[in-house]
């Protein structure tokens, strides 16, 4: 079950927030912003990393209504 904005790390909720705005609102984006931002913050090898990028792609594809085209 994915998780919603508030129970994801700080990391994510700021890969969200860079990617809603500025750039391209692409599934491969926001895959990258997420990488960065877990590196940084020495999460990479979270074991629930999975979990982060799954719930952070379903919030994404729902707030800004994202589909097929953008590679979600």
């Amino acid at each position: 079950m994915p998780l919603n904005l508030n129970q994801l790390p700080n990391a994510a909720r700021c890969a969200l927030e860079v990617f809603a705005n500025s750039g391209e609102r692409t599934k491969s984006r926001l895959t990258a912003l997420l990488d960065h931002y877990l590196n940084v913050t020495g999460l990479a090898s979270d074991p629930d990393r999975r979990l982060y990028e799954e719930s952070l792609v379903q919030i994404a594809k729902q707030r800004y209504a994202l589909g097929a085209s953008e590679g979600f």
